[in-house]
């Protein structure tokens, strides 16, 4: 596996297993997703933190979705949204928020 550091990109090489477990080395928490979806929003994170709390609030602030993980490492998850709107994403590690982000969900 080879690290290499270029002006502030850090491009990963090797096997998928190593690779991730060096990202979540490195970078304690990092998020795929798409910002906007259609009735299904995935996340893909890539974390050495171990259990975390994953909220999603419409616009009026109202909890729409709320699930747990305990393991770090790579954890995809899948959630349906039932409405068209804008939507905001809260992850928790313990109490703390670590990661905040919005998405749009259209029909």
């Amino acid at each position: 596996m080879k690290l290499k550091n270029i002006k502030e990109i850090t491009i990963f090489t090797g096997p998928e297993d190593a690779i991730l477990s060096e990202v979540a080395r490195e970078i304690p928490l990092t998020i795929n997703y798409q910002t906007i979806v259609s009735h299904t929003l995935n996340l893909e994170i890539i974390t050495n933190l171990s259990s975390l709390d994953i909220k999603i609030y419409d616009m009026a602030g109202r909890l729409v979705k709320r699930f747990s993980t305990d393991s770090g490492a790579l954890i995809r998850a899948s959630t349906e949204i039932e409405h068209t709107g804008i939507y905001f994403i809260q992850i928790l590690s313990g109490n703390r928020v670590v990661w905040k982000g919005r998405f749009i969900s259209y029909q």
